[in-house]
């Protein structure tokens, strides 16, 4: 065996075995936007799933469009590799936690640095990955978790109106603008 497909094997497997056995910890809106390298509003336009040459593993490329920046320079389109997938011959790797991507849809991406695999994810898997919606006044972001929840440790003074009001209602669809707000504030960044 190659010491390439050994070292390929090792990572699928301890991801593998991490993703069964390890829940990941809730993360509050200020360790996302602390941890993550880049923060942005963007469109999926692409989706394409491969096997590495190196590495023999599965892996999506998802491309966006990137609408706004909140941290980070991923210029104009970002391609991200995530581990995962199914190859048009039916052969598929899954990762729990791991969240995928359709085409046209806006989400707002809180993204970990890339690997020396050059592979990413949001931080805290799916918690890094708020989709967005249109409702009732516009566009409002979700990742489905409850926003007062997420944003415990923000001081009230500095949130929106929806998670000042009625303490003890989940509320778990915020407007993107306030999410981006809130982001901006934790980072001391005037919009």
């Amino acid at each position: 065996m190659s010491c390439r497909f050994c070292i390929a094997l090792l990572v699928v497997a301890s991801t593998l075995l991490s993703a069964h056995a390890t829940t990941v910890r809730p993360l509050a809106l200020d360790e996302m936007t602390a941890t993550a390298a880049t923060i942005f509003h963007g469109k999926c336009i692409g989706n394409e799933t491969l096997r590495e040459p190196g590495t023999k593993l599965i892996v999506t490329r998802t491309t966006f469009t990137v609408e706004e920046v909140m941290k980070g320079s991923p210029g104009t389109t970002l391609t991200i590799k995530q581990v995962g997938g199914t190859l048009p011959n039916g052969d598929s790797m899954q990762i729990e936690g791991v969240p995928t991507y359709s085409v046209g849809e806006n989400y707002v991406l809180f993204l970990n640095g890339v690997s020396t695999l050059g592979l990413t994810s949001p931080t805290g898997l799916s918690q890094g990955r708020f989709n967005i919606e249109m409702g009732e006044g516009g566009a409002r972001a979700t990742n489905g978790r409850d926003f007062r929840e997420m944003a415990a440790p923000v001081p009230l003074r500095n949130l929106p109106k929806d998670l000042q009001s009625a303490p003890s209602a989940r509320v778990t669809h915020i407007r993107i603008d306030d999410l981006k707000s809130i982001v901006r504030g934790l980072r001391g960044v005037q919009p």
